[in-house]
């Protein structure tokens, strides 16, 4: 069984993100099941969801150290999904910085991304990747591709859906050709930086 957490705040896409996912997993053959862990989807507020995925998924909630992938569309929102991260998870974050609701009106203060980072490698030192999303989708001029730019990153790292099934659902969405232009961009980001390593 795989699980997969996006954590984002409303209006990135995290949403449309879980769609893919779960769509191409159902594609491939596997059980799939999805959920929100919290969330208020609307614009500014975080969007925390999981897929489960394999031959067989033996239970619905996520519980602390379960996920195997960590897809955060931004900072905060990975920090704040720190209980859910493991020895072995695998943590792609976006580093452009969104200021949430309670960010906004003061009730949270934004850390900084050095601290945000310092927390994640506490927990997991050996597999956190950090990219700014939203300056590569600006280089394409479609900054509303974070999300699948992203999940291109991701597995460019490692494949944990086959590529051309996440492909043939990426050219499912609006604006086809610019997500996948900006899915490709991600992709071969992480190819350039494993083979670097």
């Amino acid at each position: 069984m795989t699980t997969i957490l996006i954590a984002s705040v409303g209006g990135q896409g995290g949403l449309t993100l879980s769609r893919i996912i779960a769509r191409a997993a159902l594609k491939s053959g596997c059980n799939v099941v999805v959920g929100e862990t919290l969330g208020m989807s609307q614009r500014g507020g975080s969007v925390h969801v999981y897929i489960r995925y394999g031959s067989e998924v033996y239970s619905p909630l996520l519980l602390p150290g379960e996920a195997d992938y960590l897809l955060a569309l931004e900072p905060l929102e990975a920090l704040r999904a720190l209980k859910y991260i493991g020895n072995n998870t695998l943590i792609y974050i976006n580093s452009m910085r969104i200021h949430t609701v309670s960010t906004l009106l003061q009730l949270e203060q934004y850390p900084k991304l050095e601290e945000v980072i310092g927390k994640l490698k506490l927990k997991n030192p050996r597999n956190v990747y950090i990219v700014n999303a939203y300056e590569e989708c600006l280089k394409e001029g479609f900054t509303k591709g974070v999300n699948t730019y992203m999940l291109g990153f991701a597995l460019g790292i490692e494949e944990f859906l086959p590529l051309n099934i996440v492909l043939e659902e990426v050219s499912r969405l609006k604006f086809p050709e610019k997500n996948l232009k900006v899915f490709r961009r991600g992709l071969e980001t992480a190819l350039k930086l494993v083979k670097g390593k």
